[in-house]
């Protein structure tokens, strides 16, 4: 038994392989574009500042690791050093940072393959997402597997990006160096192409998996960063003395410009096979993260149980990789990269803050064995959270404006769940009827159209549904208070009949059934909003209006409202599905 323990523990070389193929993702073949025409040919410097704030951030990550070599990651030691709230934010933050970083993997590569092959890029990341959740189903020692051999490929294949790049030094890089951008240019840049170390932290999250953690852990944390470092800064170098940065700025494949440029048609074909390799291994480690994440949320009771659920051969947590990847899917339907990019930018910035800090405050509150201590301590923890936090600042205004309406939504969750649940049925059938009130003032003052011209009838139809949706928010209100079983008792105690004070079965039945009902009505409804959220997206559905302002805020307010309206029903349905009803005796 214990030797078959030890076989399904993950290596020094497979945590050093995952630790890589998390990290070196992406960013380096998709968002490299958006970095140059930042800083131009400094490039390379951004990526070596970046990762120098989270070669800080990992001395904190390696001290807790090896203190708490347990499955969880960064939520886990909030957990230890904050206590309940913080660490189930700090939670929601981690998770929703990793479900964008794993779209954003999705979405390279589909743009990757895009470039060569001309197929849609968002079907190419859906496809990709839903190969990887099989891959994460049946366990994560196949995972690991998985990330040595294509971290393995990948980094052959960028060293000989590398070394092609500088045997074809272009003559004028020189005089490119004599216009340094502006250190805001230079800061930007740096905050922009964070995202690219994210993946570091799934070393620690696999801690339980992992052999001889103490000494593994530290080791395989510093090292996939340096390594990262260097990769990542030698890459964004070979690329801007080969091809001048003004031909690679803001383009979606520099890096297939500068290979088909050192190899020709080969160089595209070597690049097409690192970019996508890259991509994978970090969409397959960012969905062992996540749904990891949520696993150990539910093992505190900060989430539904179902989270913890295990598969019954595999011993995965199923539905927790199952919700991650769905929600990865919903993220990945944008088709936004840099939007994305901002949204885990901000979200990773949060979280490494709070630990960073959390070093701190767990030295004065336990007396622990610590194999690996933080060097220059209080000192290093201190700065890199300030760091986190400047950076966290500078993102993009939309990325904090999102992460801010996700983290009200995991507000309301978290104090639905402290409250009994007689009180919390109340709260929600207010939500909704709010739903009902926003969604009936939609309908009133705006008018839609369809860009499309086939489908221009869509417009009254989608009109009508959502008509339909506020009047059927208001009834679904009611019964979320009142139950069929209460209208049953109501109308029978009028007619002047006695009444069992436990209903009969087939009348619990009959509520259960219009439960079941009400919650398929609902996710149909989430759907729909899905599709309508995402026709505004792409310009199929606009609102009509006077000015190209007025029509942009009254999409975005559109927009909101059909958000909010699908998180209601959310809620509805959890409430729905959770509702217990007292059987009556024999």
């Amino acid at each position: 038994m214990e030797e078959d323990e030890s076989k399904s523990k993950i290596s020094f070389l497979e945590l050093l392989m995952m630790g890589l193929g998390a990290i070196i993702g992406p960013s380096i073949f998709v968002i490299l574009g958006y970095a140059i025409s930042m800083a131009q040919s400094w490039v390379f410097i951004a990526f070596v500042i970046s990762g120098f704030l989270f070669l800080i951030i990992s001395f904190n990550y390696a001290e807790l690791a090896t203190i708490f070599p347990t499955i969880g990651g960064s939520y886990y030691y909030a957990r230890e050093a904050y206590g309940g709230t913080i660490a189930y934010f700090n939670g929601i933050t981690l998770w929703f940072a990793y479900v964008a970083y794993g779209a954003l993997s999705a979405l390279g590569f589909g743009y990757i393959i895009n470039y060569v092959t001309g197929l849609n890029p968002v079907v190419l990341a859906l496809i990709a997402i839903l190969i990887f959740t099989v891959v994460n189903i049946i366990g994560i020692k196949e995972s690991a597997k998985v990330q040595l051999f294509l971290t393995l490929l990948l980094l052959i294949t960028l060293f000989i990006l590398i070394i092609g790049g500088l045997i074809n030094w272009s003559p004028t890089f020189q005089s490119s160096l004599n216009g340094i951008p502006t250190f805001d240019k230079l800061l930007k840049a740096s905050v922009f192409v964070s995202v690219s170390y994210l993946g570091f932290d799934v070393i620690c999250v696999m801690a339980e998996k992992v052999e001889n953690p103490a000494k593994t852990l530290p080791k395989a944390l510093l090292l996939s960063i340096i390594l990262s470092i260097l990769v990542y800064s030698l890459v964004a170098f070979s690329a801007v003395v080969t091809v001048s940065w003004k031909l690679l700025a803001g383009t979606p494949s520099p890096l297939s410009i500068v290979a088909e440029f050192v190899f020709g048609i080969p160089g595209l074909i070597l690049v097409t096979l690192s970019g996508a390799l890259a991509t994978l291994t970090t969409l397959n480690s960012s969905i062992t993260t996540a749904a990891y994440v949520l696993f150990s949320m539910t093992k505190d009771d900060y989430l539904p149980k179902i989270f913890e659920s295990m598969h019954s051969k595999y011993k995965t947590p199923i539905f927790a990789i199952i919700f991650s990847s769905i929600s990865m899917i919903l993220i990945a339907l944008s088709g936004l990269i840099d939007l994305v990019t901002y949204i885990a930018d901000f979200g990773i910035f949060v979280s490494f803050a709070l630990i960073s800090v959390s070093v701190i405050a767990l030295r004065k509150k336990r007396e622990m064995i610590r194999i690996f201590r933080v060097p220059v301590y209080p000192y290093l923890p201190i700065i890199s959270g300030i760091l986190c936090i400047v950076f966290a600042v500078l993102i993009e205004p939309i990325a904090i404006i999102l992460w801010l309406g996700l983290m009200l939504v995991a507000l309301l969750s978290y104090f639905l769940n402290l409250i009994s649940i007689e009180r919390r049925k109340y709260i929600i059938s207010g939500i909704m009827l709010g739903e009902a009130v926003a969604l009936l003032l939609v309908t009133d003052f705006f008018k839609l159209r369809i860009s499309i011209e086939a489908l221009k009838f869509l417009s009254i139809i989608i009109k009508d549904y959502i008509l339909f949706q506020g009047i059927f928010a208001i009834v679904i209100s009611v019964f979320l208070m009142f139950p069929l079983t209460v209208f049953a008792y109501a109308v029978t105690k009028r007619r002047g009949k006695e009444l069992i004070h436990v209903p009969s079965q087939r009348m619990i039945m009959l509520s259960k059934l219009l439960d079941k009902a009400l919650v398929a009505l609902l996710a149909i409804f989430v759907l729909l909003n899905l599709f309508i959220f995402y026709g505004f997206h792409y310009g199929i559905v606009e609102v009509i209006a006077t000015t190209e302002q007025e029509m942009k805020f009254f999409s975005i307010f559109f927009s909101l409202v059909i958000i909010m309206a699908s998180i209601s029903n959310l809620f509805a349905i959890a409430l729905l599905l959770g509702r217990k009803y007292v059987t009556p005796q024999e």
